[in-house]
């Protein structure tokens, strides 16, 4: 087992790329870390990043063992000052597992990023799970083109509330869900965005129905979406995404296959503009965008 401790100073960049961690039965760490029976192959301890951005990259998750978790996230998320956590290219696999656990919620405000990106998880009971509240101000939270294969359940499940505010965005695009007993997204507490957009783009579920939440729009907050197929079938209307769980017709904007909105798929704050290319949208960034989706905080270049 792997133990990535939060020991680093504002404005570090501290990266995790081409591991292989595997665990066949249970893995013990020593008592420093205060993690009592948590076992899991890749704990991330205490994430408290100021101006700071964690990176792992292109490694390899196996956790078989019972009850096992692949990457635990112990002691919660605390993102601040354009600090970001990047899960790129990452491989969870469990025996019906949990792939990726955060422990203790999620806290992400100025200008701060959460992400995860061209990743694969297998054989997960939730490939993402959080335990405690999530509440995102002025920053971005993105779940991008990841496989979510032979799920259990939902695919990622918020055990608390969901709280967007001050131009934050939660971007969900051109992920695959493909099982049959549970949504794509769960959260058992309110979801409830101010000032702030959801956007649910190209992704595919297998079920009819892609969420499963109580979503609350207020105070000019837009919930977005785009070409997303639930049940086999592209969803093309308001009402069509309100049966497959996206809450109050009236509050859902639609925009269609061929569409490139980039209040849809970029986030604005960093976006000068967004434009088809080829089939598909791509956001062109202005000052402070960075990455496909122009968040305000950029991924670091990884090693060939």
């Amino acid at each position: 087992g792997v133990v990535v401790a939060n020991r680093y100073p504002p404005g570090s960049r501290v990266t995790v790329v081409d591991s292989v961690l595997i665990a066949e039965s249970r893995v013990a760490y020593r008592d420093a870390y205060g993690l009592g029976d948590a076992s899991a192959c890749l704990v991330v301890h205490n994430v408290n990043l100021t101006g700071s951005v964690l990176t792992i990259a292109r490694t390899h998750v196996a956790a078989v063992f019972r009850d096992a978790v692949g990457v635990l996230v112990v002691g919660g998320v605390a993102l601040s000052s354009r600090g970001a956590l990047y899960m790129d290219g990452i491989l969870v696999q469990t025996a019906l597992g949990l792939c990726v656990l955060v422990e203790g919620g999620v806290a992400a405000s100025g200008g701060s990023v959460v992400a995860f990106v061209d990743s694969d998880f297998l054989l997960c009971k939730h490939a993402v799970s959080v335990r405690g509240a999530v509440s995102v101000s002025g920053s971005a939270v993105a779940l991008v083109r990841s496989d979510f294969v032979l799920t259990e359940d939902y695919a990622v499940a918020f055990y608390s509330t969901v709280s967007l505010a001050g131009g934050s965005m939660l971007l969900a695009k051109g992920n695959v869900h493909d099982s049959v007993l549970g949504e794509m997204l769960y959260a058992a507490g309110a979801v409830t965005a101010a000032g702030s957009t959801l956007s649910f783009v190209r992704n595919r579920a297998l079920l009819p129905r892609m969420l499963s939440l109580s979503l609350s729009i207020v105070a000019g907050a837009h919930l977005r979406v785009a070409c997303n197929d639930a049940g086999g079938r592209v969803l093309s209307t308001a009402e069509e995404y309100a049966a497959a769980g996206f809450g109050d017709a009236a509050s859902i904007d639609v925009a269609g296959c061929d569409a490139c909105d980039r209040d849809t798929y970029c986030y604005a704050p960093g976006t000068a503009s967004a434009s088809m290319k080829g089939g598909v949208c791509v956001c062109a960034c202005g000052s402070g965008g960075h990455g496909e989706a122009c968040v305000p905080v950029g991924a670091p270049a990884l090693p060939p």
